[in-house]
């Protein structure tokens, strides 16, 4: 028990996110990568074929970032509680999303992933992603399903990896 009254070890998925924000914050102290700034990044799909239909909505946008997964934690980005909201306005689709932590050193694999999922639609002509800390994400923003899957593997990726001994 430490004087918070929280027993640390005893909850594995916190201590493992705790981690990943430590090793964030360390990365982007030794420059390998710099932290986010939250803003927009806007791509034009060189694929897009006019007439094509693009996305129906915001739902059909979720489905196919289902097949994203977090590099590090081997969830997918809407398990995660990362997307805040999904439009599509004609062929062209926004997002708002979140990083786990400002300091993601994954966040241009991330943001790369999330647009080539959406291009595979050659419908979509366009997507903007705008990046936000505020509200700032937290372990709640987690699917129960997803987090349940986390916790029974000890806070570990599907590969047996983790931040933490």
């Amino acid at each position: 028990m430490t004087a918070t009254g929280v027993d640390w070890r005893s909850n594995k998925v916190v201590v493992f996110f705790v981690c990943i924000g430590i090793l964030g914050l360390i990365i982007a102290s030794l420059h390998l990568s710099a932290p986010t700034v939250p803003g927009n990044k806007r791509w034009k799909n060189s694929d897009y074929v006019a007439g094509q239909p693009p996305l129906a909505d915001a739902q059909a946008v979720l489905a196919m970032l289902h097949n994203v997964r977090d590099p590090e934690i081997d969830l997918t980005v809407v398990e995660l509680g990362l997307i805040y909201d999904a439009k599509v306005e004609k062929n062209k689709v926004r997002l708002l999303m979140t990083l786990t932590t400002p300091s993601c050193a994954w966040v241009n694999q991330l943001l790369t992933d999330i647009r080539d999922a959406l291009f595979q639609n050659k419908g979509v002509a366009e997507l903007e992603i705008t990046l936000t800390f505020d509200p700032p994400w937290t372990l709640e923003r987690i699917d129960k399903d997803a987090l349940a899957r986390l916790q029974a593997s000890g806070g570990r990726s599907s590969s047996g990896s983790s931040c933490c001994p």
